[in-house]
């Protein structure tokens, strides 16, 4: 009998499972401090450059969300995956009181650490 020869395996696409671990946490650590009205544990998980555009944003969706206390559900509609530019992106669906909608977070790795580039409601 021939010896066997080793079966060649093709790359993956997927992306490695410890960093969509590590994407999903924050993404839930995020929404998390959203329902329990923490701004400033919200914010830091926000790149330096992103916090400064969005902070003052987020403190008044909180502090609003706390006047109503109001509670967002929030659930992933698609893994964290690689996009063109070498960042992960996922798709959540995020229910309000009133309505769902669909958001779109951004995550980038900067010195080894996973930062939220972006989070936005898309159609």
């Amino acid at each position: 009998m021939p010896p066997r020869s080793p079966t060649r395996t093709e790359p993956s696409d997927s992306p490695p499972e410890q960093d969509v671990a590590e994407i999903r946490q924050i993404a839930e650590a995020y929404w998390m401090a959203f329902n329990e009205y923490d701004i400033d544990q919200a914010i830091t998980m926000l790149e330096p450059g992103y916090r400064a555009q969005e902070e003052e944003p987020i403190r008044k969706d909180i502090g609003t969300m706390k006047l109503f206390r109001v509670k967002l559900e929030v659930s992933e509609e698609t893994p964290p995956t690689p996009n063109v530019n070498g960042d992960y992106e996922t798709y959540l669906s995020m229910k309000t009181p009133v309505d769902t909608r669909r958001v779109l977070m951004v995550f980038r790795r900067i010195d080894g650490q996973w930062w939220i580039v972006f989070s936005d409601e898309v159609e």
